[in-house]
């Protein structure tokens, strides 16, 4: 299991405790590995809340750098910064 640091995680979809969040979250997930590879993406259920998160970073502004990238892209309704355990690299 890799370590775990505090850290961010750009989050690009959050939903209710629905089915059709499941469906939308896993769907920002494949999308978000299809088109930008290179960072781990994460589905995660903290209720009632659901999420896909993007990438593991150290600080906030460089989570913020890509979150400004991928809001320019005009893809996602709500993208925001969310501090939380990340996982290191090997």
């Amino acid at each position: 299991k890799p370590a775990r640091v505090e850290g961010y995680r750009v989050m690009v979809y959050s939903g209710n405790n629905s089915r059709q969040a499941r469906e939308e979250a896993n769907a920002m997930a494949d999308y978000m590995r299809a088109n930008y590879p290179g960072a781990e993406v994460y589905v995660e259920f903290d209720p009632p809340i659901r999420s896909c998160q993007y990438g593991d970073y150290r600080t906030r502004e460089e989570a913020e750098a890509v979150m400004y990238k991928l809001k320019g892209t005009k893809k996602f309704k709500e993208i925001s910064v969310k501090k939380c355990l990340i996982n290191l690299p090997y």
